[in-house]
């Protein structure tokens, strides 16, 4: 079981299920970029059939008269989202704990629907596995809270008939979650460690957790994440066209309150926006990342409810109003396709996807397979470096060492230093002064022509000089 940890405590604390998918997707294809990217992508085009299938089980309890168009829209509003775009081509956990979250939802409406004990089962069942996804899972027990509420208020009898089906997935989700929560109890601080690091505290906590509302209030509109990763830096979630659409869906929602639907969505999109607020660099779109299906469910809700309003009114022109939010949709699309293309080419992306060490690990394998290579600051232990070297089957003598406080220097042997000179300035120099009369090239330079790595040269029978071990002639006096 050491093999197979059920949590990994690397890099603050990991869930496993995408580590696990990852290596499944590498065992399939060997171990490539390519190969990395696919689960993200699948994931990603799995979105739209997703929150399709979600907006069909909600569209009844929405007041939904065309329960097919509503469906589809809700599965192509996560397309004029870049927020969704960036994140099916970011390898990390978030978007697998996003469609997991989509499909639970899905499959506890439809278990409510139609009480049938499979789908209470497959709800259990993605409702265990969601906790293995990604730290915000934790909160999804809390949007089922004010659901409850309602339940045992106005739908008593309907209740009372649904809960074996009920207890029956609970059962299935606590067998699933078991063993992640035993790790726990036995390693309280990897339960605890990364949100502590991440959580608002401190004095001042309540001016800092009403900025931090405010913000992720106007990321729809006003001001977005200011991270490269994760978004064009501030751009809002919503483009000009669907914020309208988004606020008629909102407005609609709070309207219809009592609604079992509206006050899941409303549940929902508090409780996963809580990441966020609670946390610092606010607001930061992957910890929201659990908000994103209600922001796509709410524009088409607005698109449903625009063209209905409409139609009621002035209905020679339904057909006509319909067309209309069709092209709104595909236009906002098509927005959003010119953002990711955009954001793409940021320079700033050199640096928040690792250009340079992807740049580093193909000259490494290319160039200098079989020599010995030496880079300072980091690099021989650094995960995207090693993953290519895998992948492209090079086998370079390849170590690390900081020659901002050391050096390593063979004596008898051709070796190569790279340096990444923006971490590491003194290391250059410190070599030179060991091997006299070594030239320093340039190897790697960022998208504006700024240095970002050099190399160093040393032939097999060059002369190494130890600056240490020169006399130093010291006059005495008495």
């Amino acid at each position: 079981l050491s093999n197979w940890p059920i949590f990994f405590t690397g890099n603050f604390g990991r869930e496993p299920l995408f580590i696990y998918l990852l290596a499944v997707m590498q065992a399939l294809f060997g171990p490539s970029n390519l190969t990395l990217r696919l689960l993200p992508a699948l994931i990603g085009a799995l979105f739209t059939p997703a929150l399709a299938w979600l907006g069909w089980e909600l569209g009844p309890s929405l007041g939904i008269r065309n329960r097919e168009r509503f469906s589809l829209w809700s599965g192509l509003a996560i397309l004029a989202m870049l927020w969704g775009q960036i994140f099916s081509r970011y390898v990390i956990r978030a978007g697998l704990f996003t469609l997991i979250e989509i499909l639970l939802w899905a499959s506890l409406w439809r278990a409510w629907r139609s009480n049938a004990l499979r789908w209470w089962a497959l709800s259990g069942l993605l409702a265990g596995l969601s906790f293995y996804t990604y730290l915000p899972a934790r909160l999804l027990p809390l949007v089922l809270v004010p659901m409850l509420v309602l339940a045992l208020w106005r739908y008593r009898q309907q209740f009372r008939g649904r809960i074996t089906g009920m207890l029956l997935g609970l059962g299935i989700g606590i067998i699933v979650a078991a063993p992640l929560a035993v790790y726990f109890v036995r390693n309280p601080l990897s339960f605890s460690t990364r949100t502590e690091q991440v959580l608002v505290q401190g004095q001042g906590i309540a001016s800092l957790l009403w900025k931090n509302t405010l913000a992720t209030l106007g990321m729809a509109f006003i001001e977005g994440d200011a991270n490269i990763r994760n978004n064009i830096p501030a751009r809002p979630v919503l483009d000009w066209l669907m914020l309208s659409l988004f606020f008629i869906g909102l407005v609609n929602l709070i309207g219809h309150l009592l609604r079992p639907a509206a006050l899941f969505l409303l549940s929902w999109l508090v409780v996963m926006l809580l990441p966020t607020i609670l946390s610092d660099y606010a607001p930061a779109f992957h910890r929201a990342i659990g908000a994103m299906p209600v922001f796509a469910l709410l524009i088409a809700l607005g698109l449903e409810k625009m063209t209905s309003w409409v139609g009621n009114r002035w209905p020679s022109v339904r057909q006509w109003v319909v067309a209309l939010a069709w092209v709104m949709l595909f236009l906002s699309i098509f927005i959003t396709w010119r953002a990711f293309t955009a954001w793409s080419a940021s320079p700033g992306l050199f640096y928040a996807r690792d250009v340079g060490f992807q740049q580093l690990a193909d000259i490494l394998s290319e160039e200098m397979d079989g020599q010995r290579v030496y880079v300072s600051p980091r690099g021989s232990e650094h995960p995207t470096v090693r993953s290519l070297l895998l992948a492209n089957g090079a086998s370079p003598e390849h170590h690390g060492f900081d020659g901002r406080i050391c050096v390593r220097v063979p004596t008898d042997i051709a070796a190569n230093f790279v340096f990444l000179t923006q971490e590491d300035s003194r290391g250059p120099e410190l070599v030179s002064s060991y091997l006299p009369g070594s030239a320093i090239d340039p190897l790697i330079q960022d998208v504006d022509g700024k240095e970002w790595a050099i190399i160093l040269h040393k032939p097999a029978r060059r002369t190494v000089r130890f600056p240490e071990m020169d006399g130093q002639p010291v006059a005495l006096s008495d």
